[in-house]
């Protein structure tokens, strides 16, 4: 029986990870500070008219990084066989922090498309999706580093 998955919350999970991982002060910093100082300091240099442009054109980049987000949610779900410790939690943090980048990007898409205008506190706040999506691919990236390193290891002994 199909049963509806609880985003609300997956998405808690992911941030107590990364809590756990980084720290309160470095989650706070990453995922609320960076993005709005970027959104604002976005937002004021960009010319009105561009906004909601620049803000449509990068629904196609949300796009492709959501297909290769989710394709690589796939390989990690097929390749959950180790039982290795580091190798699972490893995993686990990548798989959740995947959901969530995928879930912020959707809304992100979502957001624009049905929500379009010019009103400045919406194109703000579409601005710090944004980066906040790019703050969770650079921390994506960032596990991903740490995974291919622990793969090299794990290969060389």
């Amino acid at each position: 029986m199909l049963v509806p998955i609880n985003v609300l919350r997956l998405v808690q999970e992911n941030y107590k990870k990364i809590k756990k991982d980084y720290g309160t002060l470095n989650v706070i910093v990453s995922f609320l500070v960076l993005p709005v100082v970027l959104a604002a300091a976005f937002y004021y240099n960009t010319p009105p008219e561009n906004s909601m442009r620049v803000l449509k054109e990068s629904i196609n980049f949300i796009s492709i990084v959501i297909g290769f987000l989710i394709n690589a949610l796939v390989l990690i779900i097929m390749s959950m066989h180790n039982q290795n410790r580091y190798y699972k939690k490893l995993k686990e943090h990548l798989s959740f922090n995947i959901i969530n980048a995928i879930l912020v990007g959707i809304f992100y898409t979502l957001g624009v498309l049905l929500f379009y205008g010019d009103r400045p506190i919406l194109i703000l706040c579409f601005y710090f999706l944004l980066f906040h999506f790019i703050t969770l691919l650079l921390n994506i990236l960032r596990k991903f580093g740490a995974f291919i390193e622990y793969k090299q290891k794990e290969y060389k002994t």
